[in-house]
C-alpha cells in the first residue's frame, strides 16, 4: 500500500489533470450536430481511471476514499447540469450504517461433545458475526442439524417439521435441496438457499444462532471472508435479527463430526430426503470474542434529468460505486481498487448522464450511484424507502454492474428480463442494433439475488442487468487462446486488490453496452409501458418474507 502522503499527492494531481481536461473538453467533441450520440470512451476512461485509482482507497463506505468517490460523482453530475435530488443535501442521500466487526485476535471458539473438545481456528476455519450491541460477546448453545434449513411451502418442503429449536443454534448446509416438485427446475437456485432467508427462518423458529457449513462448490471461502469482515446493517435492508450468524469450513466441520463417527457426506444424504427430520448433534458450541461496533453514514449520489412531458414518471440508471476499501494485503497490495467492480458501471452511468443532459426525454431520467452494495445493498434499500420519484411511477431501469472489457459481442444477456412481459419490447431495441438478446437459462449462482436489481424486483420494478459476471470459454471479440491468457493473469480478479485497469482492456464492448443502455432508456423514458412481473417469479418468497413484514 502506498504511503498516505503519496496517495494524497496522487489524488491532488489526478484532480488537477481532471480539471484541465474538463475545461478543455467542454467545447470539444460534444457531437451535438448530426451525430446521434454523445457517447464515447474518452470520458469513460477518465472516470474509470480516477474512480479505480489508489487515491480512492477502494471506495469503502464511511471512509475517506468512499467520500472522495461520492464527491467525484456528484461533481460530474453537476458538470452535466443534472438536477440534485435534494434542496438541502444536493446530490447526496444519507444512508445510515451499523457495522459489526469481530476481533478475531481475541476470539476463542470450541465445539464439545460427550467425549471430545475441538478448538476452531477463528477466521481461518470459522467466521462469525453477532448482532448483540456489546463490546464482548459470549455465546453458547446446543447444536441441532436442520438439513438445508429450508421451509418452502410451494415445493412442499419443510426441514424443521415443527421441531422446537428454541434457544438452540441450528446447523445447516449451503444452498437448498433439489426440490421434488414439478414446479421446480433442477439446478435453479431460489431465495430459499440464501443466507438471509435461512437466518430469518431460524430466527422465527426461536433459534438464537445459525451455523452454516461453508461448501466451497458455490463460493470461495476467502472471498466470503472479505464480505463478512465488514458485515453491516442499515435502516431498511431485510436482514435477520438472529443474535449470531457463523460459517464453518467443510474441513473443520468434518474434523468435528469424525468424533461422532460421522461426516458431511452422510449429513447431506439425510438432508436430501423430503422426509428429513431435524436432530440434535449432541454437541455444544462456545464462542467468545470482542467486537467493534461502528455507526456511521455514507451517501447515495443522485441526480436527474427532468422529463419534458411526464416529469413525475421516471426511468433509472443505476450502478454501485462502493468497493471493499483497504483490507488484508495480498502480495503486498491492500487496496481493493474495484476497477471492473464497479468503477466501470459508475463511469458508465456518468457517460449516460452526459447524453441525457443534452437529450431529455418525455419522462424523467434518474442517475443513481448507490453506496454499500457490498454491504448487503444498504444504499439501494434506503433509496427504495425514500425514492426520488414514487415507486409506482418508476417505469423501469438499467443496472450496470461490471462492464465487458473483452470487446463487442453478437448477443447480450439482460438478466431479470425473463421474469417479465417485456421481452418483445426490449428485443425490438436490440434488433435495431443487430444484437441478439439472451434472456433465459438457469441461474445456478444466485445471481437473481446478488445484483441490485433484486431489491427493485421486490417492488415490482424491472431493472435490466448489464453485468460481466465471468470470463467464459468463448467471446466473440477475442480468440480462445487470448481468453486463456487473460484467465491465467487472474481474469476479473473479483474482490481482490488486483481488480485494476489491465493492459488487455478493450473499449468497443463498453461503447456497445452504453449504446444499448441508452437505447433501452430512450424507449422506456418516452413511450414504453411499465413491465409486469409474471406470477411465480423467483422474488415472490422474499417479498412474502420481508415486504409484507415491514
Amino acid at each position: 500500500m502506498k504511503s498516505k502522503l503519496s496517495v494524497f499527492i496522487a489524488f491532488v494531481l489526478l484532480f488537477a489533470i481532471l480539471s484541465l481536461l474538463l475545461s478543455c473538453g467542454r467545447t470539444a467533441k460534444l457531437n451535438t450536430g448530426n451525430d446521434k450520440s454523445l457517447l464515447d470512451t474518452t470520458g469513460f476512461k477518465r472516470d474509470l481511471f480516477i474512480l479505480s485509482s489508489d487515491s480512492m482507497e477502494g471506495r469503502m463506505p464511511g471512509t475517506r476514499g468512499g467520500k472522495r468517490a461520492a464527491d467525484y460523482i456528484a461533481n460530474r453530475f453537476r458538470q452535466y447540469g443534472l438536477i440534485p435530488c435534494s434542496a438541502d443535501q444536493g446530490y447526496f442521500q444519507k444512508v445510515n450504517i451499523e457495522s459489526f466487526q469481530p476481533d478475531y485476535t481475541t476470539a476463542k471458539i470450541s465445539i464439545t461433545g460427550k467425549n471430545f473438545e475441538e478448538k476452531i481456528i477463528p477466521y481461518n476455519e470459522m467466521i462469525l458475526i453477532s448482532r448483540d450491541e456489546k463490546p464482548s460477546v459470549d455465546v453458547e448453545g446446543d447444536l441441532v442439524f436442520v438439513g438445508y434449513g429450508t421451509v418452502a411451502p410451494e415445493y412442499e418442503w419443510d426441514d424443521y417439521k415443527n421441531v422446537d429449536v428454541s434457544d438452540k443454534i441450528v446447523v445447516c448446509l449451503f444452498n437448498h435441496p433439489d426440490f421434488r416438485s414439478p414446479d421446480y427446475t433442477a439446478g435453479q437456485t431460489t431465495y430459499y438457499g440464501k443466507f438471509d432467508c435461512k437466518a430469518e427462518t431460524a430466527f422465527r423458529k426461536g433459534a438464537k444462532g445459525i451455523l452454516f457449513i461453508f461448501q466451497e462448490d458455490l463460493f470461495p471461502y476467502d472471498h466470503w471472508q472479505n464480505v463478512i469482515s465488514n458485515f453491516s446493517f442499515g435502516d431498511y435492508a431485510p436482514s435477520s435479527k438472529i443474535p449470531m450468524v457463523s460459517y464453518i469450513t467443510e474441513s473443520a466441520f468434518d474434523r468435528i463430526m469424525a468424533n461422532e463417527k460421522m461426516n458431511l457426506s452422510q449429513l447431506i444424504e439425510k438432508a436430501d430426503s423430503k422426509d428429513f427430520h431435524p436432530f440434535p448433534l449432541s454437541m455444544k458450541i462456545h464462542a467468545s470474542f470482542k467486537q467493534k461496533i461502528k455507526k456511521y453514514s455514507t451517501h447515495n449520489v443522485i441526480g436527474y434529468v427532468r422529463g419534458t412531458k411526464r416529469p413525475d414518471e421516471a426511468f433509472i440508471y443505476m450502478a454501485h460505486y462502493d468497493h471493499l476499501g483497504v483490507m488484508r494485503p495480498v502480495q503486498g497490495d491492500s487496496i481493493y481498487n474495484g476497477a471492473i467492480d464497479n468503477a466501470s458501471g459508475t463511469a458508465g452511468i456518468i457517460s449516460l448522464a452526459k447524453y441525457f443532459s443534452v437529450h431529455p426525454p418525455e419522462r424523467s431520467v434518474v442517475f443513481l450511484a448507490t453506496t454499500a452494495e457490498e454491504l448487503s445493498f444498504q444504499g439501494v434499500f434506503h433509496y427504495l424507502a425514500h425514492p426520488l420519484i414514487p415507486l409506482e411511477k418508476t417505469i423501469a431501469g438499467v443496472n450496470i454492474d461490471m462492464m465487458d472489457f473483452l470487446g463487442s459481442t453478437d448477443s447480450i444477456n439482460l438478466s431479470q428480463l425473463q421474469y417479465t412481459d417485456a421481452y418483445n419490447a426490449v428485443k425490438s431495441v436490440t434488433d435495431e442494433m443487430n444484437i441478439g438478446l439472451n434472456a433465459s437459462g438457469i441461474d445456478k449462482m444466485y445471481l437473481n439475488f446478488r445484483l441490485e436489481s433484486y431489491p427493485f424486483a421486490l417492488h415490482d420494478i424491472l431493472m435490466l442487468n448489464l453485468v460481466f459476471k465471468d470470463i467464459g470459454n468463448h467471446h466473440d471479440a477475442v480468440s480462445d487462446n487470448q481468453l486463456e491468457m487473460i484467465k491465467s493473469m487472474g481474469g476479473l480478479n473479483y474482490h481482490t486488490p488486483f481488480d485494476e485497469i489491465k493492459p488487455w482492456f478493450r473499449y468497443d464492448g463498453i461503447l456497445q453496452e452504453l449504446e444499448l443502455a441508452k437505447n433501452i432508456g430512450l424507449f422506456y423514458s418516452n413511450k414504453g409501458k411499465k413491465p409486469i412481473f409474471r406470477d411465480n417469479n423467483p422474488y415472490e418468497p422474499a417479498k412474502t418474507m420481508w415486504i409484507s413484514k415491514h
